[in-house]
């Protein structure tokens, strides 16, 4: 073997080489994204929240895991997963009105039942209806 021919050798196992560590980055990655999200699905699981919430978060959560030394840093991962879902929690109640009361009657605001009022009648017009029709059945509808 010549100069020439150890030379493109040598280039061609370090080809060889560059492509086995890029293969062993992606596979290592796409391991430690498989583990962040069963991390990630096992503590949201004993919290109480909706199934489609629960599913969001831990594919979320999944795709920014905290590493640490090329694993999961699980104590950090796994107060930033508390602290979402928490956070996450609080919107849902905002959102949904959980821990108020609701629909126990009328609210007494007057501005409110006027709209809905009008807004009814404008209905009932657009489905062919006479004015003093729609405001008569909006009127019914109302009580």
């Amino acid at each position: 073997m010549d100069l020439q021919e150890a030379q493109t050798a040598l280039a061609e196992a370090q080809r060889q080489l560059t492509e086995e560590k890029s293969q062993t980055a992606r596979l290592s990655e796409a391991l430690l994204l498989r583990d962040a999200r069963d991390f990630a699905r096992n503590e949201l699981a004993g919290i109480d929240m909706p199934d489609v919430t629960r599913t969001r978060l831990a594919e979320s959560l999944a795709n920014a895991p905290i590493v640490k030394d090329g694993a999961i840093d699980r104590e950090a991962f796994k107060a930033k997963i508390r602290e979402t879902a928490t956070v996450e929690l609080k919107y849902l109640e905002t959102a949904t009105g959980r821990g108020s009361v609701r629909g126990m009657g009328a609210s007494g605001n007057v501005d409110d039942a006027k709209a809905a009022k009008a807004s009814l009648t404008e209905s009932f017009k657009r489905m062919g209806m006479s004015e003093t029709s729609a405001a008569g059945a909006a009127a019914h509808r109302g009580n």
